[in-house]
């Protein structure tokens, strides 16, 4: 799947401008800004959680060498005040029109410089579809959760629906005790009356059970006759005659498979309460217009390209992942009792701006030591 990257791009195109939001942990995003600066001379911009890097398409590969950034994509499209519709079908379709206004000629030529396709991949599709499928319903994609609001029940509900529960089974014990007490007082009676009703009824006893013996021997005879006529139906030759059922149809696939393309999925990370949808109704229809635009391969797990969605309030923001995986795990080799995210540690020795030939106690030991060797020193000492 993977091939050599392509040079051939010219030395005006690898200069042109692209923005990469990087995912930093919330507290540390300064620093993040400040390395982002001195390494790189970028542009940043700060926000909560993330910082957003102006930098040449060629230098888009130093990005993911920062150590203050955990995950990063290539930032295509940002829609400022979309302003969602109470309607969820009149939402999808907005969101499925989205994806003709998406730059997705620089978003490819960023995620060129750091993954790989056998074939090229085409910036727009050579024929503009003009409809990109019909919206879709939430309901339709994906059965609501169980609940009122669709969410899990807080502690406090199921403490309350636990002690009612406890109080039904109490009162159905003392109910049970009031009735069995006074059985007991009954008992003589009762049996009295139960004993002259079983005497009453001792001949039609037995004569049901001779009517019963009766109806075995009858389906006896029956399954045997059965049995005959399927020994004998199996004993005659096959035919090659038709047979008159109709045939099973296997279910067809949704989308075709093309070698010379690549698979990709949709992401949706969403936050927002006033939303007539759910995420996985934005990520369906907006991965289903993304299809019928390009025809690209859809795959949940084997994908090539991960179209990123995020919706905040009523702004929409459009981009393609360049990490895989949290780039955390690159410094992490060993695992011990716990382990400190060396994404952290590089912030915290970063915080401290600690200087070569100075002394300081590492309390949180292990990847913060391994970071400061190869950062400060250039060892190469593995923990």
């Amino acid at each position: 799947m993977s091939a050599p990257i392509d040079h051939n791009m010219s030395t005006y195109e690898k200069d042109i401008l692209c923005e990469i939001e990087a995912t930093v942990t919330t507290g540390f995003e300064p620093t993040a800004s400040e390395e982002a600066v001195e390494k790189l001379n970028a542009e940043v911009t700060v926000s909560r959680g993330r910082i957003i890097l102006k930098v040449p398409i060629s230098k888009v590969k130093k990005v993911l060498e920062l150590g203050c950034v955990d995950n990063c994509y290539v930032l295509m499209t940002k829609v400022s005040d979309f302003e969602f519709s109470e309607d969820e079908l009149e939402s999808m379709a907005r969101l499925r029109e989205l994806v003709k206004s998406v730059d997705w000629e620089t978003g490819l030529r960023a995620w060129r410089e750091v993954f790989t396709f056998k074939q090229p991949i085409n910036f727009k599709p050579d024929i503009i579809p003009d409809v990109l499928g019909e919206p879709q319903l939430s309901s339709r994609i994906h059965k609501p959760k169980k609940g009122d609001n669709g969410g899990k029940k807080s502690k406090r509900q199921k403490m309350k629906e636990r002690m009612e529960k406890k109080k039904e089974e109490r009162k159905k014990f003392e109910e049970s005790k009031i009735s069995s007490d006074n059985n007991a007082v009954d008992k003589d009676s009762v049996t009295m009356v139960t004993g002259l009703e079983d005497i009453k009824n001792l001949d039609k006893t037995s004569q049901r059970l001779v009517n019963s013996k009766e109806v075995e021997t009858v389906e006896k005879k029956l399954e045997d006759n059965l049995q005959d006529a399927r020994t004998a139906e199996d004993a005659k030759p096959v035919s090659n005659t038709v047979s008159n059922t109709e045939p099973v149809f296997k279910k067809p696939k949704l989308t075709e498979y093309s070698p010379d393309k690549p698979a990709f999925r949709v992401t949706c990370h969403r936050t927002g309460l006033n939303h007539s949808f759910d995420s996985m109704g934005a990520q369906s229809n907006f991965g289903g217009a993304v299809y019928n635009y390009f025809k690209w391969n859809v795959s949940m797990k084997e994908f090539d390209i991960e179209v990123m969605l995020y919706i905040d309030g009523n702004d929409v923001r459009v981009g393609l992942a360049l990490t895989r995986q949290s780039l955390h795990r690159r410094h992490t080799i060993a695992f011990g009792p716990t382990t400190l995210r060396p994404t952290i540690a590089y912030n915290m020795l970063r915080m401290c701006k600690i200087q070569p030939g100075r002394s300081f106690v590492i309390q949180c030991v292990g990847v913060v030591s391994f970071l400061y060797r190869q950062h400060y020193t250039g060892q190469k000492e593995h923990i």
